[in-house]
């Protein structure tokens, strides 16, 4: 493998000075791994004028099937050596692209694929890590923007029926829901409903809260009930939902309440939304927040 290795380090460095023979000639055999991942690519390099093809697989960490591939090193004015493998994984047959840059004599380097992924490009090594992460689409994570579509090419023609969602788009809308039948008792201060929205940028999250207050003390007690919302830890008490029945003769009551209220959201991130319910005089009521619910929708700004 030395041998081998001066070999193919003399004939980049022939190939970088501009001296090429008009044959093929067959370099060797040689592999780097991709870490910080366990993949370790295998490629057969023959000098073809100008270029050197590379052909040869990927382990996929040492698994029963090798992924093949299929690659050509060029020279960089830099000095340094250009590689790229195009990748077939197995199974499934999602391809990756791969360029990798070496440096001479040493034949390490750096690699980065189409997907987003990165490291060092490290010659006849075969060390430890996990597999190299592939998408799920094939796509790293925001790679196709506005900036990448031209107007009017992207129509229902070319999208299949339910092919793309609202929720595939990064400025489309976003919703949470919390509710049911549930009967809460409350005293002090208590979350009755939480929703969280992951908002995909700046807009604004518009909150709907409803609910039931159920008064249930005696004839002639005045009974109170308080309900607010909580943002991200921030109890807004000032905006306050207030039921009262007065020291009426009515032994129990049932007061249904609702509000809505907009937050502005500047970027990526968690809205926690909490639905927050007290009795501010415990000594005088017994209440109850029955069938309440909590909505969260995001609007992009």
């Amino acid at each position: 493998m030395t041998q081998r290795c001066v070999m193919v380090a003399a004939g980049l460095g022939v190939l970088t000075a501009d001296a090429l023979p008009a044959w093929a000639q067959r370099l060797g055999s040689f592999r780097w791994q991709l870490q910080p991942y366990c993949n370790v690519v295998t490629v057969e390099i023959v000098q073809q004028g100008g270029v050197y093809t590379l052909d040869g697989f990927d382990d996929q960490c040492g698994a029963p099937q090798r992924a093949p591939l299929v690659g050509v090193a060029t020279p960089n004015p830099d000095g340094s050596i250009g590689f790229g493998l195009h990748i077939v994984t197995v199974s499934g047959g999602r391809a990756v692209q791969v360029d990798a840059r070496l440096t001479l004599p040493s034949l390490g380097g750096t690699w980065r694929d189409s997907l987003g992924g990165s490291g060092a490009f490290a010659f006849n090594a075969a060390g430890g890590g996990s597999p190299r992460p592939l998408s799920a689409t094939g796509l790293p994570a925001a790679s196709i923007t506005g900036n990448h579509v031209v107007a009017g090419t992207l129509t229902t023609t070319p999208v299949a029926d339910g092919g793309l969602r609202a929720v595939d788009l990064l400025d489309g809308p976003r919703s949470a829901f919390a509710g049911d039948n549930q009967t809460v008792a409350v005293s002090a201060p208590t979350v009755v409903r939480t929703a969280t929205l992951n908002a995909p940028g700046p807009g604004t999250v518009t909150i709907t809260a409803t609910g039931v207050m159920r008064f249930s003390n005696g004839a002639g007690v005045q009974e109170v009930g308080w309900c607010y919302l909580g943002v991200n830890g921030t109890r807004e008490v000032t905006r306050l939902i207030v039921a009262n029945d007065g020291a009426s003769t009515i032994v129990s009551r049932y007061v249904p309440f609702a509000t809505t209220a907009g937050v502005p959201v500047t970027g990526y991130g968690p809205v926690v939304v909490e639905l927050v319910c007290q009795e501010p005089f415990p000594d005088n009521t017994v209440l109850a927040i029955l069938n309440s619910s909590l909505s969260l929708t995001y609007t992009a700004q």
